[in-house]
């Protein structure tokens, strides 16, 4: 009973929570009087009937460059995920708590002394680990 509550509860705040999160995770969030359309096509137009009933005008619609929240440059961008580089340029922290940021920490800091560099297991490997003493 108490789940069914809660639910109802939560209901209204569930239904005005529209958001959209684009493939680089900037995010916009949908406002209750926006429509938002999907087109293939690369222009989309809206008729207005005036009240005459006869006549129509064509209003070519400008996709939006909004957002709410754009993602903090964490340093990798352009490298690959995971690689020496990517580990070298990672900024630890710089989004919170994340699975990039744990990703960091298993795959990086193997040595667990939160820095990349000499001793841990990708930076010895690499042409980079020469310099780190023995």
């Amino acid at each position: 009973m108490k789940n069914i509550i809660l639910f109802l509860l939560c209901l209204p705040i569930l239904a005005h929570a529209h958001t959209i999160t684009y493939d680089n995770g900037d995010v916009y969030t949908v406002a209750d009087d926006e429509y938002v359309f999907v087109a293939k096509q690369s222009e989309l137009w809206r008729r207005s009937v005036y009240n005459n009933g006869k006549t129509m005008r064509y209003e070519k619609i400008v996709p939006t460059e909004k957002v709410d929240y754009v993602p903090p440059d964490n340093g990798t961008d352009g490298e690959a995920f995971g690689s020496h580089e990517w580990c070298k340029a990672y900024t630890p922290w710089s989004e919170g708590y994340t699975f990039t940021m744990q990703y960091w920490q298993r795959g990086c800091d193997t040595n667990n002394d939160n820095k990349y560099g000499c001793g841990d297991e990708k930076y010895d490997a690499s042409e980079d680990g020469a310099a780190c003493s023995s």
